[in-house]
């Protein structure tokens, strides 16, 4: 398998959701969109190849093909990363996840969550809510849940388009109103909801709350790790290369300033997965080429090699792959 593959996302309905995000699919539901994934390979929502030779396989039947060596061995069964896009209307309930061994107890399988956001378009004044104010004990923010003002709790933080956030499990946030981001994750749909700021979901109901779970796995220890993440240059030649995060579940990379074609490497072992955050670039492996605009994403499989990305220099592309 070498060819880069283009799948149909899948489109969600949520509450917080807004309109924008319908384009994503001819088969959008009726009611506001929150979330399109992407590359997606988690339970019954697996994404279908749009194109080429697997034009119709869904990622779980060929991720094992795509993945090369990077497949997640907690969860060596599914394609290890969901690479989602997210349009919130209004704010998400303050949430966090679990890490593995959590999540696994409480489903044979299933991944706890670490993500990462890139900001792709933000309203002026636009925020985030990352972690706990510091010196808040799970006693002061169990107590803050039941008066409700848990909210009160919470580090606000400033965003604007391009920057980027680092949520490892444990990490209490939420994602507001007028920030839409491109998200990648572990495949995981593990959401421990600690406040949804008193509203009803789609149903008309109160949207179920996990306090207990929440405070067993939120950290408290007050990490130093800052709010957004900074960039450190890598040397590739004929573009600017950026990478944001390195860690041991993913790597979140951006490309751009493209000077002719950037030649890229999966050495064999594993998939890459690029997603255009600013105009056009071409992907070119030995096994064919795709275009893509401004959203779109493609998997390159892990026996693609080496490959080139060309664009110019209003094109920004990100890169993700598991190390």
């Amino acid at each position: 398998m070498n060819e880069p593959l283009v799948f149909k996302p899948i489109v969600k309905n949520n509450v917080w959701g807004g309109d924008f995000l319908r384009c994503r699919s001819v088969d959008a539901p009726e009611g506001p969109v929150g979330e399109s994934w992407e590359i997606a390979d988690h339970d019954a929502d697996t994404t279908l190849v749009a194109t080429g030779a697997y034009a119709g396989k869904s990622l779980h039947e060929i991720f094992k093909e795509a993945c090369g060596e990077a497949v997640d061995p907690s969860s060596p069964a599914v394609f290890p990363l969901l690479l989602k896009i997210i349009d919130p209307k209004d704010d998400l309930s303050v949430q966090v996840h679990p890490d593995d061994e959590y999540a696994g107890k409480l489903k044979a399988g299933e991944l706890g969550k670490t993500e990462a956001w890139y900001v792709l378009e933000a309203e002026a004044g636009a925020k985030i809510y990352r972690g706990l104010k510091d010196g808040v004990t799970r006693e002061q923010f169990e107590d803050a849940i039941n008066n409700g003002t848990c909210a009160d709790c919470l580090k606000s933080v400033p965003v604007k388009a391009g920057d980027v956030a680092f949520l490892p499990s444990g990490t209490i946030h939420a994602l507001c109103g007028g920030v839409r981001i491109a998200e990648i994750q572990q495949n995981s749909d593990t959401t421990y909801r600690v406040f949804d700021w008193n509203r009803v979901g789609l149903d008309g109901k109160p949207r179920e709350l996990h306090i207990q779970d929440s405070l067993n796995v939120s950290d408290f220890s007050g990490s130093n790790e800052p709010d957004l993440c900074s960039a450190k240059v890598l040397d590739t030649a004929d573009c600017r290369h950026e990478q944001f995060i390195s860690c041991e579940k993913f790597a979140f990379e951006r490309i751009s300033e493209i000077s002719g074609s950037v030649v890229l490497d999966t050495e064999g072992k594993r998939f890459n997965i690029l997603t255009v955050v600013a105009g056009k670039i071409s992907v070119k492996t030995e096994g064919g080429s795709v275009e893509l605009n401004a959203y779109d994403s493609c998997l390159i499989p892990a026996g693609a090699g080496k490959y080139t990305v060309a664009g110019g220099q209003d094109a920004a592309t990100l890169l993700f792959y598991r190390p």
